[in-house]
């Protein structure tokens, strides 16, 4: 045998091809229905967003008026903004 001889006794490999991937489209109704939902739902957190800002700025405002009355009360007379 020769150097640049090749003796394949085993049979030469077969590759085999997976089938070509489908790509499963959603029905034009769904595709509709999904940005709308999603739209929904980010409208909803919004708004239960802004309620949960509106109550702490009450809860804010409210606690400025007890502290002010308190310090009215304790003869501090110095009424200081609050942050």
């Amino acid at each position: 045998m020769e150097p640049g001889d090749t003796v394949s006794s085993a049979p030469p490999l077969q590759v085999q091809q997976a089938p070509p991937l489908q790509v499963q489209q959603a029905p034009p109704l769904q595709v509709q229905q999904a940005p709308s939902e999603e739209k929904r739902c980010v409208e909803a957190e919004l708004q239960r967003c802004q309620e949960g800002e509106r109550e702490a700025k009450e809860r804010v405002h409210r606690l400025e008026r007890l502290v002010e009355v308190l310090r009215k009360k304790v003869g501090t007379g110095s009424v200081r903004a609050v942050m």
